[in-house]
């Protein structure tokens, strides 16, 4: 197989998988990217039980800030 052969299978394959690997795109928004921190830190970070820091009382503080 030629190399720009090689290569655009390559691309094709990556391009039409990465919705299935990266998911959807959540919207640039301020809203958006504080909802989507908040849940981040809720699903993986794991020193919150440590830290014992309330994060859903900081979310309600914070959130009408946005």
């Amino acid at each position: 197989m030629k190399k720009p052969a090689f290569f655009l299978l390559i691309l094709s394959i990556l391009t039409s998988c990465s919705k299935t690997f990266l998911g959807d795109v959540p919207p640039n928004n301020p809203e958006s990217v504080f909802e989507n921190f908040c849940q981040q830190i809720s699903d993986n970070y794991s020193g919150k039980d440590v830290r014992l820091v309330n994060w859903d009382s900081l979310q309600k503080v914070y959130r009408p800030k946005i």
